[in-house]
């Protein structure tokens, strides 16, 4: 369940995040690096969360067409499995993260 109040970030002595330590990691512990990774990328996290583990992730392990392809599914399940539970919890952002999976569903030029 990564969230604001689930992790535990140390910056360094210029204030720039040096580490961030998962404290509940809720569905990120399946096994599976492509669902962590497309986990990460849900439209409810953080700004700037997304794009750094996306950096940190592939800048040791570019993805290959294989692994590319199953993200990009997984990504279109996640956001709408994220979308779904918001709706459900009646938070006020599930229609525009329904906004960002149906992006999902339309191929990028």
């Amino acid at each position: 369940d990564v969230g604001g109040n689930n992790y535990l970030v140390e910056h360094d002595a210029l204030g720039r995040v040096r580490a961030a330590h998962f404290i509940d990691p809720g569905t990120w512990v399946g096994g599976d690096p492509m669902q962590d990774l497309a986990f990460s990328q849900i439209s409810w996290n953080y700004p700037g969360f997304s794009e750094g583990f996306w950096r940190g992730y592939t800048k040791q392990h570019p993805l290959s067409a294989r692994e590319r392809a199953r993200f990009e599914v997984l990504c279109v399940y996640n956001q709408y499995w994220a979308t779904m539970i918001s709706r459900m919890r009646d938070r006020s952002r599930w229609k525009e993260m329904f906004r960002e999976f149906e992006k999902l569903l339309v191929p990028q030029k």
